[in-house]
């Protein structure tokens, strides 16, 4: 399988990210999200609290 890194700018509360591990799985792809950002301190605590 391969392998895919990205980015999730501006992530809220991870929608982009579980659509893209959700998109990669059914591709055969192993998805790697390498950094994650965002200001509003309700969606870190969101984001960290899942992963």
């Amino acid at each position: 399988m391969e392998r895919i890194k990205f980015i999730d700018l501006f992530c809220g509360i991870g929608g982009f990210r579980v659509a893209m591990d959700e998109a990669c799985q059914e591709n055969d792809l192993i998805p790697t999200c390498v950094f994650s950002s965002d200001i509003d301190t309700f969606c870190q605590d969101s984001i960290l609290s899942i992963y």
